[in-house]
């Protein structure tokens, strides 16, 4: 089952398999382009997902 955290500006989605999604509502409104496995998104995916283990009360 997948869990996902979205802000003004990104949408990050994990998956039980640990496979992801994010992407930056700021450039790609209709998230055509998923930014997970991009080197540079390490910090943002980090954040977010602090963000969604918080909310959700569980490491992922």
């Amino acid at each position: 089952m997948p869990i996902l955290i979205n802000n003004k500006y990104w949408r990050y989605i994990r998956y039980s398999d640990d496979q992801e999604e994010l992407y930056d509502h700021r450039s790609d409104p209709y998230e055509w382009r998923n930014l997970a496995k991009e080197p540079n998104k390490k910090v943002i995916k980090k954040q977010l997902l602090k963000e969604m283990t918080e909310i959700v009360g569980t490491e992922f």
